[in-house]
């Protein structure tokens, strides 16, 4: 029987970088386009950051990702395994691709937050609206930075040179609308 991870359910957050529905090329550390060695084309990828409430994020999602993690690490996750999520109260000097960008506690709809990354290479993820007593299928532009939703995600453990969590997209669940952020950050 294979392990295919653990399906969850998120409180509502705020998306605070990225887009669920608009696919990218994938980049590596160096931020060169990785690219399919089947198909010699850019991987694609859907990635996005959603903040959430310290004290939900703390109480349900914390342990669902606490678990999966212990199915691979029963004693113990090794340094630096990523869990996929930053502190957006951190004051220290954020790197990516060798520039310094604004620090997380000076980041738009971060403070007094974790954000989460989500990111598949899969499928883009499945974006409805609960309107009149059902739920609508969402066209990309109908989204964006600022808005609040709730994701169903699958969480899996991996292990290899950079042990961590995969935190893949199913659905999301747009709530409402909210004012768009001005910085546009991707995953840092």
């Amino acid at each position: 029987m294979s392990d295919n991870g653990t399906e969850f359910t998120t409180p509502m957050g705020r998306i605070v970088w990225g887009h669920p529905v608009k696919a990218n090329d994938k980049t590596d550390d160096n931020n060169q386009k990785v690219i399919d060695p089947k198909t010699g084309q850019p991987v694609q990828q859907w990635a996005f950051g959603v903040a959430f409430n310290k004290a939900e994020f703390e109480q349900q999602i914390w342990p669902t990702l606490a678990a999966e993690t212990a199915k691979g690490y029963p004693n113990g996750a090794p340094p630096k395994f990523s869990y996929k999520y930053k502190d957006g109260d951190s004051t220290e000097a954020v790197w990516a691709n060798g520039k310094q960008l604004p620090a997380y506690a000076e980041r738009e709809g971060y403070a007094g937050c974790y954000i989460l990354t989500f990111s598949t290479e899969f499928k883009a993820p499945d974006l409805f609206q609960f309107v009149n007593g059902a739920y609508v299928q969402l066209q990309p532009e109908q989204i964006k930075t600022g808005d609040y939703v709730i994701v169903g995600a699958n969480t899996k453990w991996h292990a290899g040179q950079s042990p961590g969590l995969y935190v893949n997209p199913l659905t999301v669940l747009l709530c409402y609308e909210g004012d768009a952020l001005g910085g546009s950050y991707s995953a840092d």
